[in-house]
């Protein structure tokens, strides 16, 4: 359903004058920015159609998107919030889980390419709050970009902050102190590895619109890299210099592929 809808949105949105688009894709922009966690995804959705249709029969009658909702969008989008149902606390969890799962997924099969394994669920549990809490911050701050007077101090806050943050975000992932960590032996490592290849195969492959599927091939070489670091005669070849640099480079290049895959789905 969720499909269709933004299908239909994509497809109707061509038919505007480039004035009438410019102003409702701000609306388009803020409306699912606004609605976050907070509305059912496919309320917003609804809500996006039902105002599009009507920019719609506007233009037909020569009536600009300005004349016809007036100079204040926002308080337009913001009216008709308030007329829609909520959603529920399980509603924006399942939401959280899908939008961050694949992080925690990939986050922790990392710390298996390494002769050693061993996941520090302090780091882990750090470093996902504070990702939850950067990209909030982020969102927010492109949310009150769209009708801010004051643009361009907008957009250095914006870049100021998301470039500060995922530099912090890096040191804390590589200086971050041990805390709970949890070691495993080799035969540990295999099944814990094989239990998320079978995790991502099934989200990956059950759901075409999955989170995961534009992922799996890195998801996939991930597994094999752990799975090589399992194996006694390949630990002293993938822990010296050569070996490091072809690892980093296989997961540069399998992060590529991935997100040109998620881009070409959008």
């Amino acid at each position: 359903m969720m499909k269709e809808l933004i299908a239909e949105n994509n497809n109707k949105r061509h038919a505007l004058t480039k004035q009438n688009q410019l102003y409702y894709e701000d609306i388009l922009l803020y409306l699912r920015l606004r609605g976050g966690w907070r509305y059912q995804e496919q309320q917003i959705e609804e809500i996006l159609l039902v105002i599009l249709d009507d920019l719609l029969s506007a233009q037909a009658d020569n009536i600009t998107a300005l004349d016809y909702f007036g100079k204040h969008p926002q308080q337009l989008a913001d009216a008709m919030l308030v007329e829609i149902k909520p959603s529920t606390w399980s509603e924006r969890l399942s939401a959280f889980l899908y939008a961050y799962a694949p992080f925690l997924l990939f986050f922790i099969l990392m710390t298996f390419i390494q002769t050693v394994p061993a996941i520090n669920f302090g780091k882990l549990l750090f470093v996902l709050v504070a990702l939850v809490l950067l990209i909030s911050i982020l969102l927010l701050l492109i949310r009150r970009s769209i009708y801010s007077k004051k643009i361009k101090f907008e957009k250095i806050v914006l870049y100021g902050v998301s470039s500060l943050g995922m530099m912090g975000l890096l040191l804390t992932m590589i200086y971050f102190p041990p805390f709970f960590v949890v070691s495993f032996n080799n035969l540990t490592s295999i099944l814990i590895i094989s239990l998320f290849l079978v995790i991502g195969c099934y989200f990956s492959f059950n759901n075409k619109e999955s989170l995961l599927r534009p992922y799996f091939p890195l998801l996939l070489l991930v597994c094999l890299l752990a799975y090589a670091y399992r194996v006694p005669m390949l630990q002293g070849w993938l822990d010296s210099l050569t070996g490091t640099i072809i690892t980093i480079g296989l997961l540069v290049i399998g992060l590529i592929l991935s997100t040109k895959t998620v881009l070409r789905k959008k």
